[in-house]
């Protein structure tokens, strides 16, 4: 929960666990840079499904509360959506998009369902503690992988 000073760690670790707790094709894109002359950007994490033929994007935030502000409803409405083909591939299709973080507002649920209205894919959310326990329940992936192809927050079972 340290915001911008710690982000890319937590980028990083987030990524480690979709990996190696959740069994899903996981990785950090966070660094990636579009061209010079090109616009926009990318999410932090993009993972396959088991099946390879879809993947979702992952953006971690690095607080207690988050609330999925205007700034990050549009980056993901104008830029990660738009732009994340060109870090999956071209015949790979967007099942979902996901936030990971320390907790979420109440706000969010009603700005993920928005987001979903708006670009017709799926907008969940996961507190980073979920995500842990999440990783040592060791579900199979497809289980795991289904969780996040569905709106509002995600919680371990």
């Amino acid at each position: 929960m340290s915001g911008a000073p710690g982000a890319a760690e937590f980028e990083k670790a987030t990524c480690s666990l979709f990996n190696s707790g959740l069994g899903l094709d996981a990785n950090w894109v966070g660094s990636r840079r579009r061209g010079p002359d090109e616009r926009g950007a990318f999410t932090d994490i993009l993972v396959h499904s088991p099946q390879k033929d879809a993947c979702g994007i992952i953006d971690t935030k690095a607080v207690s509360r988050y609330n999925l502000p205007s700034s990050d409803y549009a980056k993901m409405i104008s830029n990660y959506i738009p732009n994340y083909r060109e870090i999956a591939g071209d015949k790979i299709s967007l099942a979902f998009c996901a936030y990971v973080a320390g907790g979420f507002s109440e706000s969010f649920s009603i700005a993920a369902r928005k987001l979903c209205g708006e670009k017709n894919v799926p907008c969940s959310g996961l507190r980073a503690a979920d995500l842990l326990k999440m990783s040592k329940e060791k579900q199979l992936p497809q289980k795991n992988w289904e969780l996040f192809c569905k709106n509002g927050l995600i919680r371990a079972e």
